[in-house]
């Protein structure tokens, strides 16, 4: 005879059918579905990550954008703001921070038009103290980059610039400070100098220029006073040291030309022997102790100096200055030798000049000039700054590096730097769109075959995931709060369950009987009974775990599907969208772009040519002149030899005819 199904045998057998849904592998694609093709559900939220607000988002990207900045890349910062820009995250009218630092990076990479008016747009709107104070400050450093004193001034001494941080007040003091000695108006950058702190590098050179600023202005013991005290600074970094240096060269200078030997012999003395400033100090200390009458003392320093580059001016200087020490001294073949090795030198460095000077009208010449990138940045940031410059071959190099004493020839050959770079970028992204259009097209193909059935896997696996969840519900609510025996199938454990509808089988089956078998069964009913009844509460307990676990389950299938579905429709977005055409743009716009950029390329060269060509003909007359004066020093020494030698053979011939007389 059939059995009549319990509900606890439903049970168990649902929860079995619930658990076997979950554990069935999901045929899930990994990118598809487009969202007007899709069964729209109500999923919950339980395991899905809490999205970022957009003001957050901001935060983020602006982060990454200063990561770059202070890290050096500031061609990468700017591309991440513009196109942050482009997606509508700044430049909603709430974003000045971003706009802020765009303008600076645009003055720092040479876009002052860009920058000014950004600047200009930013002053239009409501803007906190100190962003309007450091907007107006911003373009007071344009102006004064551009060279536009005036309107540097004008804007730096406003009061729009009120409530800036320390260290840009400390700036700000210093550049007015240097726009008013280019003025000569040393006792107005005297008082922007007294504004500065100390105790900050800013105030360091505060120092050093203030004690210029009174050196200029006839104040020459303040003056030295205040370079003594950046001279006595403690030992620091390179910048610190170079900087104790040339304040103690400029204490030299200035006590030499008021024949203040003492200080200046003490001052010089200072300078480190293989610092920047140490040919300029021993051709200066050499000078102390020749114009105090001791050309013996004189002599070495410039012996040591002429071993140096000849390249140097001091070198050069020094190279006329030792054979006049040696003529002082009454050494007269000393000195002829002295002249003639320093018409030597210079010749050498006239063919020097000259070879340079050809080089310059090769078409590679600048690459010469390049540094070398190293290995780990093959690939630099376009903007980032430059290494230091060394020599890579031939004597005529060094004048060639020695052009970039010319602040305007270094700023132009930086720019010309930058621009290769971009070239060379331009080249990488012209390089690498074919290889990213093969890509696309392939990735188009692969998803427009594999979307239909994905589309249906996904529409079923949906649909089942529903279902799931529906029932999981339904189960628990379906188990009562509290155990009750009036149903023992429902809280009798799985053993304990088998046992139950063998009993009721057998009940059903000697339904008539009576006797020993009837008792018998009764007992072991009332047994299995006891057992049930004992387990009832642990066994509901566990009925309603693994009820809430199906539940969770149940959720958690549903934020995958949900996942899958955005996958699916991102990917239709990918094979519907317009990249074919945006890729032959980007072709067009890297064409145009790079004719504009060799465009520049070539005109930045014309005018660095220029520039070189005008800075090694005057070394070329200053060689030639110091040649000629050789010259005419060996045709003085030799003169005065020979008129020497004579005199001595007359004062001979005399002294023999006296004693020819005599006798």
């Amino acid at each position: 005879m059939m059995a009549r199904e319990s509900r606890g045998s439903a049970f168990s057998r649902h929860l079995r059918g619930l658990t076997l849904a979950l554990l069935l592998p999901c045929s899930a694609p990994v990118m598809g579905q487009d969202s007007d093709k899709l069964v729209q559900f109500d999923t919950p939220d339980q395991g899905s990550a809490n999205p970022l607000g957009r003001e957050e988002q901001r935060y983020l990207a602006f982060g990454e954008a200063m990561y770059d900045y202070y890290s050096g890349r500031k061609f990468n910062a700017l591309t991440r703001l513009l196109v942050n820009r482009k997606q509508g995250l700044f430049g909603q009218g709430d974003t000045d921070y971003a706009e802020l630092l765009m303008g600076e990076l645009y003055l720092t990479l040479g876009l002052p038009g860009k920058a000014e008016a950004l600047f200009d747009k930013l002053l239009e709107k409501e803007l906190l103290r100190q962003t309007r104070a450091e907007t107006w400050f911003q373009k007071g450093v344009l102006h004064y980059e551009e060279g536009a004193r005036d309107k540097a001034i004008e804007v730096l001494e406003s009061d729009n610039v009120e409530g800036l941080p320390q260290q840009l007040e400390s700036r700000r003091s210093l550049m007015l400070a240097n726009l008013y000695m280019g003025r000569k108006d040393f006792a107005r950058a005297l008082e922007y100098l007294y504004d500065i702190p100390d105790d900050t590098r800013q105030g360091a050179y505060a120092n050093y220029n203030m004690g210029v600023a009174m050196i200029r202005s006839g104040q020459h013991s303040k003056g030295i006073e205040l370079l003594r005290t950046v001279m006595d600074l403690a030992k620091g970094d390179t910048e610190t040291n170079a900087l104790k240096d040339r304040a103690a060269l400029a204490i030299g200078l200035t006590a030499l030309r008021r024949e203040n030997f003492a200080t200046a012999r003490g001052a010089l003395q200072n300078v480190r022997a293989d610092g920047p400033f140490s040919n300029e100090a021993l051709l200066a200390l050499g000078m102390v102790n020749y114009d105090r009458g001791n050309p013996k003392k004189a002599l070495p320093l410039w012996l040591e100096l002429v071993q140096r580059d000849p390249g140097h001016k001091a070198v050069q200087e020094a190279l006329m200055l030792a054979p006049r020490a040696y003529e002082d001294l009454g050494a007269k073949p000393q000195s002829l030798a002295g002249y003639q090795h320093a018409a030597d030198t210079y010749r050498q460095e006239l063919r020097n000049v000259e070879t340079a000077i050809r080089q310059i009208n090769e078409i590679e010449w600048l690459e010469k000039l390049k540094p070398e990138t190293p290995p780990e940045r093959a690939v630099p940031d376009p903007m980032s700054d430059l290494d230091d410059y060394t020599a890579k071959s031939g004597p005529q190099m060094t004048y060639l590096y020695k052009l970039f004493a010319s602040h305007e020839f270094a700023r132009m050959f930086r720019q010309y730097v930058q621009l290769d770079r971009l070239r060379m970028l331009l080249g990488q992204w012209e390089r690498a769109l074919p290889a990213m259009g093969e890509t696309l097209a392939r990735q188009k193909s692969e998803l427009s075959a594999a979307m239909d059935p994905v589309r249906k896997q996904l529409v079923t696996a949906r649909q089942q995931q529903r279902k799931l969840e529906t029932r999981a519900h339904k189960l628990v609510s379906d188990i009562p709060a509290r155990p009750s025996m009036e149903r023992p199938e429902d809280v009798a454990g799985y053993e304990e369950l088998i046992m139950w509808q063998r009993v009721q089988k057998l009940e059903k089956k000697l339904d008539n009987a009576s006797g020993r078998q009837a008792e018998r069964l009764r007992r072991v009913r009332g047994l299995l009974l006891w057992d049930i009844a004992r387990d009832a509460e642990q066994q509901r307990q566990q009925q309603q775990r693994h009820a809430g676990n199906l539940v969770e389950k149940t959720a958690l299938a549903g934020v995958r599907t949900q996942s899958v579905e955005q996958l699916v429709r991102d990917a239709t977005r990918r094979v519907r969208g317009d990249l074919d055409e945006s890729f032959s743009d980007k072709y067009r716009r890297l064409g145009s772009l790079q004719d504009e950029v060799n465009a520049l390329i070539d005109d930045v060269k014309q005018v660095l040519k220029n520039d070189a060509l005008e800075v090694l003909a005057e070394r070329r007359q200053r060689l030639a002149d110091s040649l000629g004066q050789a010259r005419l020093a060996i045709a003085r020494v030799q003169d005065e030899s020979v008129s020497d030698d004579r005199q001595q053979r007359s004062g001979e011939t005399t002294n023999t005819d006296e004693e020819a007389e005599t006798q």
